[in-house]
């Protein structure tokens, strides 16, 4: 298997679930691009209904409570095969990357939103291939320093940090 996003697929009667899988790659190659996957606007899109309350896992089917749980699958009804709409903005950039081979490492936004500037100035090159509308106060602010030091940012899909979430435990809650 190689780096990028993989997705388990299960299926129950109609219903599909799916959960992605990052797989990172090598980032010892002098060059290595940072490849962002938007887990945060992934989560916020979410279908399922993994704590069981009756209502699907996105802030948008119940607005007054913008809470979802951090890892659920992706659950979908009645949809064609393959990937499931939410991803559907990160597929092109995929396909492109395997026909075009360069040294890249995936990351969520969670684990770029973690990581230091010192790590972050290593890479030459961050690209958000999928549409990041969700992300985190940290990282704006830490994406900022990077482009003013020098570091490139390559967006891939429009309306990119549009709203701030914070990630609490097994939650992200839209602020």
């Amino acid at each position: 298997v190689g780096a990028g996003v993989w997705m388990l697929r299960a299926r129950q009667g109609g219903a599909t679930s799916y959960a992605p899988v990052i797989v990172r790659g090598d980032d010892t190659v002098p060059g290595t691009a940072l490849v962002v996957v938007p887990a945060l606007t992934w989560r916020a899109y979410g279908a399922g209904d993994c704590d069981r309350d009756g209502q699907g896992d996105s802030w948008y089917g119940h607005p007054r409570d913008p809470v979802v749980p951090r890892r659920c699958a992706y659950r979908t009804a009645g949809e064609r095969p393959g990937l499931p709409h939410a991803f559907a903005r990160f597929a092109p950039f995929q396909s492109w990357l395997d026909d075009h081979p360069h040294p890249v490492r995936y990351l969520s936004d969670v684990e770029l939103a973690a990581l230091t500037g010192a790590e972050l100035r290593r890479y030459p090159l961050i690209v958000f291939p999928g549409h990041v509308e969700y992300y985190e106060q940290r990282l704006y602010g830490k994406l900022l320093r990077y482009r003013d030091g020098g570091g490139r940012l390559l967006f891939l899909s429009g309306n990119s940090f549009y709203g701030t979430v914070a990630v609490r435990g097994n939650r992200i809650v839209r602020l």
